[in-house]
């Protein structure tokens, strides 16, 4: 009997991991906010909008350009907690919220 149930709870354990996402990472934040370079949460969210950003910005170094998306999603949505870089010339940015259940 209590091979059985081992073995069920193995079976059971199997089968509750098929379709459970493995890309995980650990992302870095800054002002606050999680940076999604052309990726996404794997948590759902929400939209909030797109963070308005300057066409002289588009000129930065990298670096530069993800402090001023941070700061100016920060300034345009206080209840962000992520910002998705849709581009990889950082010019589309998208400020979430992740959704708990």
């Amino acid at each position: 009997m209590k091979k059985i149930l081992i073995s069920a709870g193995i079976v059971l354990l199997s089968i509750a991991g098929i379709g459970q996402t493995t890309n995980l990472a650990k992302v870095e934040s800054l002002n606050g906010l999680n940076l999604f370079i052309k990726s996404e949460p794997v948590a759902k969210f929400s939209s909030l909008g797109m963070v308005s950003m300057p066409g002289l910005v588009l000129n930065g170094k990298p670096r530069e350009m993800i402090r001023i998306a941070s700061k100016r999603a920060r300034d345009q949505y206080p209840d962000a907690d992520g910002i998705i870089f849709r581009s990889d010339q950082f010019g589309e940015v998208e400020a979430i919220k992740t959704i708990t259940e």
